[in-house]
């Protein structure tokens, strides 16, 4: 069988059909295969196109990655899911939480798949790091009494909270679709609202470490 010629494309479009069974079967071997034995052959073979056609859609395990998250991103764009450059202050935060693990429910093998690719090849997409400069933006503005040092830690880990990351780790630990959207909305509001009341990373004592004696000969 012969292979139609694919289109040389730029920016979030990847050539159509094409690249959405490239990124499918990636998603496939991924889940199936983990990492480690992860090939552009496996993929290409998996989505009955050649290894060529691959690296001309997606020339680095870099652009195969932010073809993923993109992939993801569309899904999310297409059901209502929230992205940080909605957010006008961090009061709307814990209703995306809500909304986006329950996406991220509905869509979980790309999801889960995105989160190992991005996780085991060590890869920082620049739409992450957006995504994390954005929510320290949002303490920023919302909260200005914060000291830069608060914005930074507590920025990050709220960044953190609402991932894709925090959402597989979740259910990894047995929690279901709804229970894992609750966590998130919870888990939210109240750093928030410990923010609010001056518990900040800065602010709360650090707890001597615990000293453990050597046994006695």
């Amino acid at each position: 069988m012969s292979e139609a010629p694919a289109t040389e494309t730029t920016g979030t479009d990847h050539g159509g059909s094409t690249a959405e069974r490239i990124l499918a079967a990636l998603v496939e071997v991924i889940l199936e295969g983990g990492l480690p034995g992860f090939s552009v052959q496996e993929v290409a073979d998996r989505a009955g196109v050649s290894h060529r056609t691959v690296y001309r859609h997606f020339p680095s395990r870099e652009s195969l990655l932010e073809g993923l998250s993109e992939m993801v991103d569309r899904f999310m764009g297409a059901h209502g899911g929230v992205g940080a450059d909605e957010l006008g202050t961090v009061d709307d935060l814990p209703a995306a939480a809500l909304a986006n693990f329950t996406l991220f429910s509905c869509d979980e093998r790309a999801v889960e798949a995105s989160v190992r690719f991005g996780m085991g090849a060590a890869i920082e997409t620049p739409d992450r790091l957006r995504r994390t400069d954005r929510f320290r933006e949002l303490l920023a503005e919302s909260l200005p009494t914060l000291s830069a040092a608060d914005v930074a830690m507590a920025g990050a880990l709220l960044r953190q909270i609402v991932s894709t990351r925090a959402w597989l780790g979740v259910r990894e630990a047995g929690l279901d679709s709804d229970a894992s959207a609750r966590v998130a909305t919870w888990a939210t509001a109240v750093l928030i609202d410990a923010l609010r009341a001056g518990r900040t990373p800065t602010s709360e004592p650090v707890p001597a470490p615990r000293v453990v004696e050597e046994p006695e000969p």
